[in-house]
């Protein structure tokens, strides 16, 4: 078996629940069949009363990225790169254009374009009073340990979902998925909640709700809702087993995205307060070979030096049993509990050590953002060099300082796209100091520079290569 982004597979539908009730009915007598009729004709009505509620609030995710051509040799000197196309769902959750979809659906893109749902009313782009359907999306904030990622459109009035509190979740409790698997938009699953709080792996720090509903590619982001239209969990994911479906999908739960949106919105970021340890759920052969005093709960692996943890002296081994007092039963317990916690906040920290429990007491940091996200804004337009079908960066790295360097000028190669011309010989890595004789000081210099070249021009680039420098001449297409 293994896991399987909503971003591409086969559409299906729950038809479970209606076999089941179309089969008591055919069972019953005359009057029994007339009131089971009228419980199947509740039920229907309930449904397309939830599809009209939400999906003008659904929309449709289309992104581009550029990513390592698959039968590129990834032992060469330079990065080929193809652009991709993918898609996902996600969902309006502030009238005013904020959109939250699954991390993954995002992942990597350099252009995201949002498609809203056409019976969406009103629909008007702030600059103008047009009607508009699609918008390109700037990305707000993400954040990984939940798969979320929040959009922003340049809209307004437009209609949302509301969230509930997931904690009321019930098993059982009939839920619809909603999205565009395949990319057939407006498409509606019906299933239950097979379980409200299901961790998949004990190191997971995630629970999910997880359901039979119908989770295939291109659902990630969507919503899955209860029956009244509230917003009950992200889809997610799904397991498979050989490509075919096992029915099992997994949504990141309403409060854990309502939390990590209301986060982003107000500080770009999920503020993370730092504690210092890795810790992973205890099993009982973990217990067993490490001679642990429970074989359930929380371990932790690892410490890292001047830390809040390190300085108050706790160890690799040490069994975290409490937290400020709460009984602690597994790691998204822990991280649930200290993402709402800040930093100079004091915990109480009950750990078992061997045959003994002690009582730290310590005040936690902060964790800045991570500045290297791979899944912040970007647009590929702004570093691509389009007549020399490479991506550049202005930002000088370490292996650019050779012996032979005049001057910080310059843009560094970062990859080479899918079909430029071969006798073009740059790897990622060169610095292109110069064309035909003039300096190169910034990425758009150089494409203003190149843009008033013409086909069969002759071009000679300077090119520092390892520390070295070097001309590469060749004729412009």
């Amino acid at each position: 078996m293994k896991y399987q982004a909503c971003r591409m597979g086969r559409v299906g539908f729950s038809i479970a629940l209606a076999a089941l009730i179309l089969i008591a009915c055919s069972e019953g007598q005359a009057p029994q069949q007339s009131a089971d009729v009228n419980v199947l004709r509740s039920l229907n009505a309930s449904l397309e009363q939830v599809a009209t509620k939400v999906f003008p609030a659904v929309v449709h995710i289309e992104v581009v990225s550029y990513e390592p051509f698959p039968e590129h040799d990834t032992e060469a000197k330079v990065q080929i790169l193809a652009k991709q196309r993918g898609s996902g769902s996600g969902v309006i959750v502030d009238s005013d254009g904020y959109v939250i979809t699954a991390l993954h659906v995002i992942e990597g893109a350099r252009r995201i374009n949002v498609e809203l749902d056409s019976h969406a009313q009103p629909l008007r782009h702030v600059n103008d009073s047009r009607r508009h359907l699609s918008f390109e999306a700037k990305i707000v904030g993400t954040f990984k340990d939940a798969d979320v990622a929040v959009l922003k459109i340049e809209a307004r009035d437009l209609p949302t979902v509301s969230f509930p509190n997931s904690d009321n979740l019930k098993q059982g409790e009939l839920v619809a998925a909603l999205g565009s698997p395949e990319g057939l938009r407006n498409s509606l699953s019906l299933g239950v909640v097979s379980a409200v709080a299901r961790q998949i792996e004990t190191d997971d720090s995630m629970l999910y709700v997880q359901t039979d509903a119908a989770l295939v590619s291109g659902c990630s982001g969507g919503p899955l809702v209860n029956i009244q239209g509230e917003m009950v969990g992200m889809d997610v994911f799904s397991i498979t087993d050989r490509g075919k479906s096992e029915r099992l999908g997994f949504a990141v739960p309403s409060e854990v995205v309502h939390f990590v949106y209301q986060q982003i919105r107000q500080y770009g970021h999920v503020p993370r307060p730092y504690l210092g340890i890795d810790a992973q759920g205890i099993t009982p052969t973990l217990a067993t070979a490490l001679h642990l005093p429970t074989d359930a709960g929380v371990v932790i692996s690892d410490v890292a030096d001047r830390s809040p943890a390190g300085k108050a002296a706790l160890q690799a081994g040490d069994v975290i049993l409490s937290i400020d007092g709460t009984r602690l039963r597994d790691v998204p317990q822990l991280m649930w509990t200290l993402l709402h916690k800040r930093q100079g906040d004091q915990i109480r920290l009950e750990v078992a050590r061997k045959s003994h429990t002690i009582m730290f007491k310590l005040s936690l940091a902060e964790m800045p953002p991570d500045a290297t996200d791979p899944h912040a804004p970007g647009d590929v337009e702004g570093i691509l060099v389009a007549k020399l079908g490479i991506m550049v960066s202005g930002q000088r790295h370490e292996a650019t300082e050779g012996k032979n360097k005049q001057s910080s000028s310059g843009v560094v190669v970062i990859a080479q796209l899918r079909g430029i011309d071969p006798e073009l010989e740059l790897n990622a890595g060169d610095v292109i100091r110069s064309v035909n004789a003039v300096s190169i000081t910034s990425v758009t210099q150089l494409r203003e520079l190149l843009d008033g070249f013409h086909p069969g021009d002759a071009i000679a680039l300077h090119v520092e290569r390892k520390g070295k420098l070097m001309y590469i001449a060749f004729d412009l297409d």
